[in-house]
């Protein structure tokens, strides 16, 4: 049995980052609580593909630069990996499974996630947001 793979979006537009709601719907991780952008890839699909294909779907964004920046495992078993990119266009509008999306300063992006999404962050990305040395 394949190992489920997923991606997980730092999309930036200047100082600010990307995070997005997920719909209450009680059967995913991140169900009803805001965290950063992440999607579920296809078979045969590229990590940057399912990068672009997710945000689009999720929120309208359109980004270029995708850059890896590390891989870790979800309470679940899927192996997530994370990413950082530019956001083209600002807007946003939620559709797939998000209600909600917004722009927060990148200081303030860990205070504004649901705990519950901080804590699954791996090190190299808890430094990115500066909660760590």
């Amino acid at each position: 049995m394949a190992i489920k793979e997923a991606v997980v979006t730092i999309a930036e537009f200047g100082d600010e980052v990307l995070i997005v709601k997920k719909v209450d719907d009680g059967t995913s991780l991140m169900s009803g609580k805001w965290h950063l952008p992440g999607e579920t890839k296809i078979s045969g699909e590229s990590d940057q593909e399912a990068v672009r294909r997710g945000l689009q779907e999720e929120t309208r964004v359109l980004v270029t630069g995708i850059v890896y920046l590390t891989s870790s495992e979800s309470p679940k078993g899927t192996l997530l990996k994370w990413y950082r990119c530019v956001a083209l266009t600002r807007q946003i509008i939620p559709g797939d499974d998000v209600v909600g999306g917004q722009w927060v300063d990148k200081d303030n992006v860990a205070l504004v996630c649901d705990t519950e999404s901080v804590v699954m962050w791996p090190e190299v990305i808890r430094k990115y947001f500066r909660l760590v040395d």
